[in-house]
């Protein structure tokens, strides 16, 4: 079964980052990381984890994605 990890971190990150309303919050460009960063003006989004399980079935296969973004403010 393929990988698809990688591919959907780069999805999510690039369609958050197109995303108006998040760059009226988060500035322009949008202060969106894939890692929580050392040092980063407030507010920003983190991509926090990408869960990846097989739920695939007979004659078909596939993967269940959970995405878990988290914005740290002051």
């Amino acid at each position: 079964m393929p990988n698809l990890l990688t591919p959907t971190i780069e999805a999510v990150l690039a369609r958050l980052q197109a995303d108006m309303a998040l760059q009226a919050q988060l500035g322009n460009p949008a202060r969106i990381f894939d890692h929580r960063p050392a040092m980063a003006t407030f507010p920003y989004l983190v991509l926090d984890a990408v869960e990846g399980r097989e739920a695939g079935a007979k004659n078909l296969l596939g993967q269940s994605l959970v995405v878990t973004l988290r914005i740290l403010s002051r």
